[in-house]
This record gives structure tokens, C-alpha cells and sequence, in this order.
């Protein structure tokens, strides 16, 4: 999956909207058919999994929950942050062992300001995007079983949990919290 976000600061509708750094936040799911059930990858994300499954995608024992941002801040290969002119851009291809076959992975992309100071829009969620896709029985992933979209109105709720799970779960393995957010679009 290659997500880019291009953000217009004239349309945001603010004052002063500086946007230094966009990165992103990403929640997942995943659906175990056979199981009926949710699954996940380790105890950690588990373990800050809201209701219905969804939790904060980041690798076990990163201290940001930021997507692909590393421990000193930096940000690794699959994640290109942008600002108010250049895109930002994710990278993602997830993969899991066999034993992951049968499963509906369903993701939810934020693009969030950060960094910005006293920018109007720092700390700002400024779009959703909703993808997903099945991994077949033989471990294959078909093309018609991919699904990208705009996210729904009622995400945003969501991910304002997965968040506040995600700071709930932080200070107890040394990970760093979120500030609060402010949303431009819902």
C-alpha cells in the first residue's frame, strides 16, 4: 500500500495553519474467519485493543506511536513525512506467518500534524483513509479482495479510542503518549 496525503493549508479554514511535519497514526484490525474471532500479532497490541478489535498499528516495543517513526524521532523508510507542501506519504506491505491465512486485515490511516509549535494546526488529525484486504486460505492476497476508501464519519471515534488506549498502555512500557487531538475534517 503506498497512501499519500497532500494537505492545503488555505483550505483548512484556519488561521496561521503552519504544517511542518504531517505524519501518521494507523489502527488495524484483524478478523479471524475461521475462528470467528479478532487475532493479534503480540500480547502488547492485545493488550490495547478497544472494542471490536481495533488498536494502534506500531511494531512491538516501538516507544512512538506514531507510524514508522523510530525511537529518536526519526521516521524509517516507509514513511515519508510531509508539510504544507509535499505529500506525506506511508508505505505499508504488511506480512505475517501462514498461520495468518483466513484473515480480514482492515486498516484506518490519520494524517496528523505534529511538531508545529503554535501553529493552529499542530496536534491536528487532518484526514481518514480506510483500507483492507483478505488473505485467502493458500496465503494469497487477490486484487479483488482489496478495499480502499475515504474513511467513514464515525471512525474518528474510533481511532479517539485506540488512541487513549494507546496512552493508557504507554507509560507502563516506557512508550510515549499522544497530546490531544484536534480534528480539521471529519
Amino acid at each position: 500500500m503506498n497512501l499519500s496525503f497532500a494537505f492545503d493549508p488555505a483550505a483548512c479554514g484556519k488561521p496561521a495553519c503552519d504544517a511542518p511535519k504531517i505524519c501518521y497514526i494507523q489502527m488495524v484490525r484483524t478478523y479471524d474467519f475461521d475462528e470467528g474471532t479478532f487475532s493479534y500479532i503480540s500480547e502488547e497490541h492485545q493488550a490495547r485493543a478497544i472494542e471490536y478489535g481495533w488498536y494502534i498499528d506500531r511494531l512491538t516495543g516501538k516507544k512512538w506511536g506514531y507510524y514508522g517513526r523510530n525511537d529518536d524521532g526519526s521516521f524509517a523508510g516507509n514513511l515519508s513525512p510531509g508539510n504544507n507542501n509535499t505529500a506525506a506519504v506511508l508505505f505499508d506491505a504488511p506480512s505475517r506467518p501462514s498461520s495468518m491465512a483466513g484473515i480480514w486485515w482492515q486498516a484506518v490511516s490519520a494524517s496528523v500534524s505534529i511538531d508545529a509549535g503554535s501553529s493552529s494546526c499542530n496536534n491536528n488529525l487532518l484526514g481518514y483513509y480506510y483500507w483492507s484486504w483478505i488473505v485467502n486460505q493458500d496465503g494469497t492476497i487477490s486484487d479483488d479482495n482489496i478495499i480502499q476508501l475515504v474513511a467513514r464519519e464515525n471512525l474518528h471515534l474510533v481511532l479517539d479510542a485506540a488512541i487513549s488506549a494507546w496512552n493508557t498502555q504507554a507509560p507502563s512500557l516506557a512508550h510515549n503518549t499522544y497530546p490531544g487531538f484536534n480534528k480539521l475534517m471529519y
